[in-house]
């Protein structure tokens, strides 16, 4: 069986034609969980939320400084 829910492509094609069939995997499990990020931001405190941008924008800030310099 395979290891990913899609199965393997037997050419590299993007498209897809007419006579193209497709099977899903409904025996396939895995140990790895999908979290949304939004969901993870909306516990954010707003002053985390601050605390975080703005050492982002320090942080985005030092390299654009040094890139410019060096």
């Amino acid at each position: 069986m395979w290891k990913s829910p899609c199965p393997p492509e037997d050419s590299q094609r993007r498209d897809v034609e007419g006579d193209d069939t497709f099977v899903f995997n409904d025996q396939f499990t895995a140990s790895l969980y999908r979290i949304k990020v939004n969901a993870i931001q909306m516990k954010e405190t707003v002053e985390e939320n601050t605390s975080t941008t703005e050492s982002i924008f320090r942080t985005d800030n030092t390299r654009l400084m040094l890139l410019l310099l060096g």
